[in-house]
């Protein structure tokens, strides 16, 4: 960061001081990361007051966490994570330094199934939570009202959390069996991907290979019904 000005630095160790003897209150949670190492900060939920409507359009804002560390902890590597919530919070990039705090704050991306409900499986076998959305008609068509048109080929969206890398071609199956081929657009984040879906139907059927048995000529071909069924063996007219 810029050098601050005298002022400005004392002002700074000031406030440091009260975070630093007031730490369990400014940061209250004490947990174990990833990495092993126990440290001292605080959540915030940025979206807190607009949660029901972010969960079920748009998962990766939903999930968007910002954690800040207490000054004595030194925050862990990007990537890192810990248990939250009933999910993993993963930590994702700085801020910039706040001059008076001299501390940063972390975007982070919490997975569960509150945000990403829906079982994926990849090509692979691996098992993440992720969330497919059917994208809308052309526009003037029935159920056209967002910004996210399909267009054939390219009929979903689906959010992945971080850590699940998907390519285009690669094909996902969902828990009811549904296959999906990964399409562009692409979109890359430290906090989770967005990639396009190509519905590629539901379980295929599988076809038993066995042929049908093919009768060995000079065979006696049985007679249709029980010996004993007499409409077999007496004349009928029409």
């Amino acid at each position: 960061m810029p050098d601050l000005s005298q002022e400005m630095t004392s002002d700074q160790l000031q406030f440091r001081a009260g975070l630093v003897s007031g730490g369990g209150f400014f940061y209250p949670h004490k947990l174990t990361w990833s990495d092993g190492v126990t440290r001292q900060f605080v959540v915030i939920d940025p979206s807190a007051g607009k949660k029901a409507g972010n969960i079920v359009l748009t998962p990766e804002k939903a999930a968007l966490r910002t954690v800040e560390f207490h000054p004595d902890s030194q925050a862990p590597a990007i990537g890192s994570t810990v248990a939250w919530e009933g999910g993993m919070l993963h930590l994702g990039f700085p801020t910039d330094v706040d001059d008076l705090s001299g501390q940063a704050l972390y975007a982070c991306c919490q997975v569960d199934a509150r945000y990403f409900p829906q079982p994926i499986v990849l090509a692979d076998g691996t098992q993440w939570l992720g969330q497919i959305e059917a994208l809308s008609a052309r526009p003037g068509q029935i159920e056209s009202g967002n910004d996210l048109v399909s267009i054939p080929g390219n009929s979903h969206r689906l959010s992945l959390p971080p850590g699940a890398l998907l390519n285009p071609g690669d094909e996902v199956k969902t828990s009811n069996g549904d296959r999906y081929n990964v399409v562009p657009p692409v979109q890359r984040g430290v906090l989770g991907d967005v990639l396009g879906l190509s519905w590629q139907g539901p379980p295929q059927i599988g076809v038993d290979p066995t042929p049908d048995p093919v009768p060995v000529p000079g065979d006696p071909v049985e007679t249709p019904g029980s010996p004993g069924d007499p409409f077999w063996h007496e004349p009928h007219t029409l």
